[in-house]
């Protein structure tokens, strides 16, 4: 993705656009889920965590509150 790319996708993101954010944190999933392996030290159970419902709307809350 080029900067400006980026840029629009963070400015639709300020602007409450779920898509675009949807979209941006499907980009940021594999590095939580390589974030979480390193401190479990399980593929398996790093998958669990980031598909864990609650947990996800956890993170995409504190992103939107920072995208904000």
């Amino acid at each position: 993705m080029t900067q400006a790319e980026e840029a629009k996708v963070l400015a639709a993101v300020r602007a409450g656009d779920e898509s675009a954010f949807a979209a941006l944190a499907e980009r940021h999933r594999r590095r939580l889920h390589l974030y979480c392996y390193r401190k479990l030290g399980s593929l398996e159970e790093a998958e669990d965590v980031v598909q864990v419902g609650p947990f996800t709307e956890t993170v995409e809350a504190g992103l939107m509150f920072w995208f904000r």
